[in-house]
């Protein structure tokens, strides 16, 4: 028997993700009745040809058998992320939606989060009212609910009815802005709403999933607990992201410090925090001489406890690939029988993938995924490169192996989305990974012990003293020198090529094969060429942006290599001026401030008047009409976000302007209504 036949989800998966990126790459459009129509034909066939015609299945011909299951595998993939899609519902949401409020019934369907002044949470879309009446709709939407002066508060399962007004997600303005929209459309939200205070009313309770809420409120208790042992510090915020999956409370400073030192992953439930869950409830159940009899009943216990574990952190893409793992291994162990790891990593993607595709989108899903395959792949050529008699320094040299071997495959993803690479990752690890079993340890005994007087005062000072170590040498790794390579972001065709090259590395370093170096050599010029085009590209585009600053707007030009910022008559938040600055690092631009009076070759500036490679600019910050000279020419974009009417109406009638941002509508003029979105970005060209 072959390897492949014991990983047969191994040779599933690679046509079933090929349909998945099918479809979410937009090449192919295809309807539903075309789908299901292909896939009945490929299956019949398949049929036909293994039953119907047995003499006509030689061995010779297996190809062709193999052919017709790998495209319906394929189109299998395709036809399960179209119909995930909410927006091919004929009841989606968006089909409703108007410039005017709507009146909706909504379900919650997420915990919420308390803003300072607001809620916010997701919801699910049950019905709208249109001229018809009340009908019934399909989606998803991003809920920010203003605090009501009466105190009630939104929970999870909660139906409300709401008057609101619903938009789209916008884009980032900056390719250095976190993509908010991609975020949101892998978990099929395409809109958002602000709810005002009195526009909504509770319609019932506890109308959701009765698992989730107990899972939900049991998390909010772990966390409360948590705090109540830890205190609100920075030793809690790490405690409460590791063994519940928090991190509301984690500072962004504290994230960025592990994840400049390669120890982010610990911050994410995954295997390291379902096997402590694991090995934990192995020994506590056999300690108990008649569920140690009873295997069935200990696997039970044990996967029942593991699955509760990760339906209370989220049920994040890490840690159900990590318990969907383990489960497999304890069944099969139970079983008595070997699984393949592969066979194991293939078949908990699949099993994810097929309930939801969009999973495949999400950057913990990738990450997750690639460390593991890369752990299978790498570690055991990378250890057998040095042998260790003694114990210790034997477990040393895993350790390292194993973060090589993750590092190595997850180097695309990581340049692709975080453009950096920690210097220090293999100390991070050594130090870091033992301690952080030994603090979820701690962090469980500081709950389970929390009310016993006395122990939970033990329990709640080792915890907190040795998070606060872990703390420590992370930030000492991240201040030494160079810890951090930064600002080396790669395009998504690049990455590809970079994992084409480890791949061809990997082989002729484990064949010992010299003729992969020339793969090896073709793909780094490819990813060369296309990383210069994608480079190139990027620098060469052209636009003007606002970026909303409290009730302000930042505005400016990015024109080739330069980045001109309008110097506003107000002071810029840090936020804003840190986006901006991002912006200019990851492209290479040159930041050049525009004062009041400003002219170079390209930028011209007169207080409000601006002119920029041939187009005109009006830009007025307040509510009324500044003194504006006879002389100046027509403009062709007037910016007046707090511009009122009236004076709206008598620029305009002395210098009518192509096109009018503002935040009121006038027909006369193609207008876009700045209340739509917080930024803006306009490409005049085709504006």
């Amino acid at each position: 028997m072959n390897s492949w036949s014991k990983m047969p989800f191994v040779r599933i998966i690679i046509p079933f993700v090929a349909g998945i990126l099918m479809y979410r790459s937009g090449l192919v459009l295809l309807t539903r009745p075309q789908i299901i129509s292909i896939l009945i034909t490929l299956f019949l066939s398949t049929g036909v040809w293994l039953f119907a015609f047995p003499r006509l299945n030689p061995f010779k011909m297996r190809y062709i058998q193999g052919i017709l299951l790998i495209a319906g595998i394929l189109l299998s993939g395709y036809y399960i992320s179209f119909r995930n899609d909410l927006r091919n519902s004929p009841h989606f949401v968006g089909r409703f939606l108007t410039e005017k409020e709507s009146e909706m019934i909504l379900q919650i369907d997420n915990s919420v989060e308390q803003k300072n002044n607001t809620f916010k949470t997701t919801a699910k879309a049950i019905a709208i009212k249109t001229n018809n009446g009340w009908e019934s709709c399909d989606g998803k939407i991003l809920l920010y609910i203003a605090r009501p002066d009466s105190g009630l508060q939104p929970d999870y399962g909660d139906r409300i009815v709401a008057k609101l007004k619903i938009t789209g997600i916008e884009s980032p303005v900056f390719n250095s802005d976190f993509n908010y929209r991609k975020f949101l459309a892998d978990k099929n939200i395409f809109h958002q709403a602000y709810i005002a205070n009195g526009n909504w009313t509770l319609l019932g309770h506890n109308t959701g999933n009765p698992l989730m809420k107990l899972a939900l409120g049991a998390r909010m208790q772990l966390v409360s607990i948590l705090q109540n042992q830890l205190g609100k510090t920075d030793e809690y915020a790490v405690v409460s992201a590791m063994l519940a999956g928090y991190r509301a409370d984690m500072s962004a400073d504290m994230m960025q410090s592990y994840s400049n030192t390669g120890a982010i992953h610990i911050m994410a439930v995954s295997g390291l925090h379902v096997g402590v869950i694991y090995l934990m409830m192995l020994a506590l159940l056999g300690l108990i001489p008649f569920i140690k009899k009873q295997k069935w009943l200990g696997v039970v216990l044990v996967l029942g406890t593991i699955w509760f574990y990760a339906l209370l952190t989220g049920l994040s893409a890490s840690v159900l690939r990590a318990t969907l793992m383990i489960s497999f291994v304890a069944i099969g162990k139970t079983m008595r029988q070997n699984t393949s790891p592969f066979n194991n990593l293939a078949a908990a993607a699949f099993i994810l993938l097929a309930i939801n595709p969009n999973t495949i989108g999400e950057i913990g899903f990738q990450l997750s995924f690639a460390a593991v395959a890369g752990i299978l792949l790498f570690f055991s050529p990378i250890y057998r490169i040095f042998y260790f008699r003694r114990k210790l320094p034997d477990k040393i040299w895993q350790l390292i192996c194993v973060s090589l071997a993750a590092q190595l495959a997850t180097i695309p993803f990581v340049l692709y989305y975080f453009g950096q690479f920690p210097v220090y990752f293999l100390l991070t690890n050594i130090l870091v990974v033992p301690l952080s079993g030994v603090v979820l340890y701690a962090g469980m005994g500081a709950v389970l012990f929390s009310w016993i007087p006395g122990i939970s005062h033990i329990a709640a000072w080792a915890t907190i003293f040795l998070a606060k170590a872990m703390n420590f040498i992370v930030g000492s790794i991240e201040s030494l020198p160079y810890a951090v390579l930064g600002n080396i972001y790669v395009n998504a065709k690049t990455a590809l090529f970079i994992a084409f090259i480890i791949v061809f590395g990997f082989l002729m370093f484990r064949l010992r094969k010299i003729r992969f170096a020339y793969p090896i050599l073709i793909f780094i010029l490819l990813a060369t060429a296309f990383q210069w085009e994608g480079a190139k590209n990027e620098r060469e585009t052209s636009f003007w942006f606002a970026l909303k600053d409290g009730k302000q707007y930042v505005t400016g030009i990015k024109n080739a290599g330069k980045l001109y910022v309008i110097e506003p008559d107000f002071a810029p938040s840090a936020f804003i001026l840190n986006r901006i600055g991002r912006f200019a690092n990851r492209n290479h631009l040159q930041l050049i401030p525009v004062t009041q009076q400003y002219n170079d070759s390209l930028v011209f500036r007169h207080n409000q008047f601006m002119a920029w490679s041939g187009y005109t600019i009006m830009n007025i910050s307040g509510y009324k009409l500044p003194p504006i000279p006879e002389s100046f020419p027509q403009a062709d974009v007037l910016f007046a976000p707090a511009l009122s009417k009236y004076h709206q109406r008598k620029y305009l009638a002395k210098k009518p302007s192509a096109l009018l941002m503002t935040k009121y509508s006038v027909q006369t003029n193609r207008t876009i209504e700045l209340n739509q979105h917080r930024d803006w970005a306009v490409n005049l060209n085709t504006e």
